[in-house]
């Protein structure tokens, strides 16, 4: 809404310019999959200039996650209270800071969250029989968690675009060809 608002561009083209990359995402639950649709969406229809495009995606494909930090913070958050752990001040932030590094540590693969719930749960003290719950709910939520993030990546990226002089926005508020889409 607010790239909507900010470029007076109709929601519903904003959407429909972002969603190959977000429905290939979607089925492989791997941002390296919709690496090329992306690139290609960067530059052919949001307006976005190629140098910015060949830095910013595969750089914001593997840091740039912040649904998987919420997922992880919200996870930890609940098995620490499912399994009757005291959850204080000191706790929560030492919880933050942790989720925030796994999030910007987690390989940008299908399953690579596995590796980070251990090194969190294990940090944060939460039970070894925790770990199997939240690996099922993520295997479950990692496609949506995936595609999220890459619509929000592409999103940043037009702002950043925009903020650095990069950015066509005649090109964004274009409508594209049928056959693009």
């Amino acid at each position: 809404l607010v790239i909507s608002v900010k470029y007076r561009i109709k929601p519903r083209l904003l959407l429909k310019k972002l969603y190959p990359a977000f429905y290939i995402a979607l089925c492989t639950s791997s941002p390296a999959a919709a690496l090329s649709s992306m690139m290609e969406t960067c530059t052919k229809e949001l307006g976005i200039s190629p140098n910015v495009t060949r830095f910013a995606v595969p750089m914001g494909q593997v840091l740039f996650m912040p649904t998987a930090q919420l997922l992880f913070l919200i996870m930890a958050l609940y098995m620490a209270e499912s399994f009757g752990m005291e959850i204080n001040l000191s706790w929560v932030f030492i919880t933050v800071c942790c989720s925030s590094i796994m999030a910007v540590a987690c390989p940008p693969i299908s399953g690579g969250s596995a590796g980070m719930y251990t090194m969190l749960f294990m940090q944060l003290g939460i039970p070894p029989a925790a770990l199997a719950l939240a690996l099922t709910v993520d295997a479950i939520l990692d496609p949506l968690v995936t595609s999220v993030n890459m619509f929000c990546l592409q999103g940043e990226i037009i702002l950043s675009a925009d903020m650095v002089g990069e950015l066509n926005r005649e090109q964004l508020k274009a409508e594209p060809d049928s056959e693009d889409i």
